[in-house]
């Protein structure tokens, strides 16, 4: 089976047809598995409202799981947003305190992706354990977790 999915369209003046014949189980995460359909279906000239030729609906505000979790010694954080705004992405340790900022700006909506490479604000190694990282978008908020491997 190949890795990528194999898609055949066809259109004449009144049918539109498409085979897709993906191996979606690879995909690990519903995030990640909809971030594809949705760039499939765009490759075909398809939004995700199934109307051929409409505008595509806006990005949903997300924030998904780091990876790799545990991280060492650098992990992506990728996360949607759905609205113009100021927006912040930080990272905490278990006692509540800001670790590390990684995001802090207006930002428009779309997908974004952040790598943090294990270090604090001072660029100093941050130690093994459970950190969180929260993401801010005006009235929107995330928070997941994630696990450092020294």
């Amino acid at each position: 089976m190949p890795t990528w999915p194999v898609c055949i369209r066809w259109t004449d003046d009144a049918t539109h047809l498409v085979y897709m014949s993906c191996g979606f189980e690879r995909i690990i995460g519903a995030f990640n598995r909809e971030e594809t359909m949705r760039r499939i279906l765009a490759w075909f000239g398809v939004t995700t409202t199934g109307v051929a030729g409409s505008q595509a609906a806006p990005p949903r505000f997300a924030l998904a799981q780091n990876r790799p979790n545990p991280m060492r010694p650098s992990t992506s954080i990728t996360y949607r947003l759905d609205v113009a705004g100021p927006v912040s992405l930080r990272i905490y340790d278990v006692a509540g305190r800001v670790v590390r900022t990684l995001v802090d700006r207006h930002q428009q909506p779309a997908q974004y992706s952040v790598i943090w490479d294990g270090k604090d604000d001072a660029a100093h190694r941050v130690a093994s354990g459970v950190y969180f990282y929260r993401l801010e978008a005006g009235a929107q908020r995330a928070m997941r977790r994630l696990v450092v491997v020294r």
